[in-house]
């Protein structure tokens, strides 16, 4: 019987991890659940009284914690205590559907299947009825799916990931020395190991909040995008004439958040970043030129006319 250790990461989340551990166990297949992992690391006193009650909540429920530590080695030391045959992760400030075990369990009959993210939906603190859905791409498994995640990174969201204990052990779980983008650069690793599956819905609400990492230290995301890219590309060859097309994607991407939290000057300069890394790609322009329009009536007519909604993004 399929037993899935649940590897829960949690920092000053008082006020949203009951709600993450209630969309646990009320999973359809919660049946399939033997242990429910909760790594905190160093919270305030409020998050701490709510772990402390929640451990009462079900027999299954484990808290660990008290240090100061990064998220890839709070995973790694919870995964290290897992019973279970598979991992299913999710931050403390996320909540899953109750369907998201019921969906992606049966993806693991496959034997060659090591790895089964899913689609998600994006909403801002508070505003859950306003969310957005996002889709996947799907990626070619086999000899070329390291190459093409590295071109198109899905995404795949951390908590939306369920997957063979003995697969994340064999990769040596998240490289503990980065302090972001930590997991993409353990999906890459985990495209060269291969069994990638994915069902394509939301099956994941996924909480923007102002301290989130992408929230508020944008400045700094670029030269670990750098980082990661040609950490892979020292691996595998063929992906470095491919490297300026990732890069450029990241910057538009980071430019698309500044612009999503008013920074219009922060979007300029990383829209400019992805149109010198691609000079032939028109669309970090348009960026540019949608953030150059400020707050006026023009870029509401633009916005308009191009479709992009309240929470949309050049």
């Amino acid at each position: 019987m399929t037993a899935v250790s649940v590897i829960i990461t949690c920092f000053n989340e008082g006020p949203y991890i009951g709600e993450a551990l209630r969309s646990v166990l009320d999973q359809t297949r919660a049946d399939a659940v033997c242990e429910i992992l909760i790594g905190d690391a160093g919270s305030d006193p409020e998050t701490l009284a709510v772990l402390e009650e929640a451990k009462g909540w079900d027999p299954r429920i484990r808290v660990y914690g008290g240090q100061r530590i990064g998220i890839a080695r709070n995973r790694n030391r919870l995964v290290a205590q897992a019973a279970g045959d598979l991992v299913a992760f999710l931050d403390g400030d996320d909540y899953w559907t109750a369907d998201k075990l019921e969906r992606q369990l049966p993806l693991f009959e496959r034997p060659e299947v090591n790895l089964v993210y899913a689609g998600f939906s994006l909403f801002l603190d508070g505003e859950p009825q306003a969310r957005r859905d996002i889709g996947l791409r799907r990626l070619p498994d086999g000899p070329n799916l390291p190459v093409a995640f590295f071109l198109h990174d899905p995404p795949i969201v951390p908590s939306t990931l369920v997957m063979r204990r003995a697969a994340f052990e064999a990769l040596g779980g998240f490289d503990e020395t980065l302090a972001v983008f930590e997991d993409t650069e353990f999906y890459l690793r985990a495209a060269e190991l291969g069994g990638f599956a994915a069902v394509d819905q939301p099956l994941l609400m996924k909480r923007e909040r102002p301290t989130s990492i992408t929230g508020g230290r944008t400045a700094e995301l670029m030269a670990y995008h750098a980082f990661v890219a040609f950490q892979f590309a020292a691996r595998r060859p063929e992906a470095a004439p491919l490297i300026n097309r990732r890069l450029s994607e990241r910057a538009a991407k980071l430019g698309n958040v500044s612009y999503r939290r008013g920074d219009l000057a922060e979007a300029r300069r990383y829209y400019r970043l992805a149109s010198a890394l691609r000079p032939l790609d028109p669309a970090p322009r348009f960026g540019w030129l949608i953030a150059r329009l400020g707050d006026g009536p023009w870029r509401r007519l633009v916005l308009k006319a191009v479709g992009w909604g309240r929470s949309g993004a050049p």
